[in-house]
């Protein structure tokens, strides 16, 4: 029996130096794997080189912090606000125009097609001088005059009409212009600021 395994192990010179070269074989292919393993590990891959650029040679873009009037406010400055292109920027200046001025950055919110999202987008950059406000001298202008302003509409003008009527022709201040369906305390609240009793 002892034959048998020590025939089994033994090897002759050739067979010795074939797996002495197999063996040297697995170990260079073994190192070579691993150096391989590490140099890889090591270069940065694109998505890390992608961030190493992005850190180092982008900023994150900040809006400028702008500061507009709305009552002077061409239409050009406005498309500089963040949202409002051309078009937007025209719907403002006509309504404006209409209106008699701004007394308030909310009344944006009254231009046709304007949404809360583009009122909190734009609301940091704007403000108001109330002071550039056009008023409407409504002892002197017809119904027809009256209702051209956005917030005047025929039977608020022909309300307007009836008070002055009835104070003699010429109406002295808001305290004059009773309540009524047609002129509630909200409508008076915003033609407060438009009309003039001169």
């Amino acid at each position: 029996m002892k034959n048998h395994i020590k025939d089994f192990l033994y090897f002759t010179k050739g067979e010795r130096r074939g797996v002495a070269v197999l063996l040297i074989l697995v170990g260079v292919l073994t190192a070579a794997r691993i150096a391989v393993a590490q140099n890889l590990a090591k270069r940065p891959t694109a998505a890390s080189a992608v961030k190493t650029q992005s850190k180092t040679s982008f900023k994150r873009y900040e809006a400028p912090v702008l500061h507009i009037e709305l009552n002077t406010a061409d239409t050009l400055l406005l498309t500089e606000l963040r949202g409002i292109g051309p078009g937007y920027a025209r719907r403002i200046v006509g309504f404006r125009q209409r209106l008699g001025g701004f007394y308030c950055k909310e009344q944006l919110l009254d231009v046709y097609g304007f949404t809360d999202e583009m009122f909190a987008n734009v609301e940091q950059d704007v403000w108001v001088d109330a002071s550039k406000i056009t008023p409407l001298r409504v002892n002197q202008l017809g119904i027809a005059q009256l209702k051209r302003h956005p917030y005047i509409g025929y039977y608020q003008a022909v309300a307007l009409v009836a008070a002055r009527d009835s104070a003699g022709g010429r109406l002295s201040g808001m305290h004059d212009i009773p309540l009524s369906r047609d002129l509630t305390p909200d409508d008076l609240e915003r033609l407060r600021h438009y009309l003039s009793f001169e």
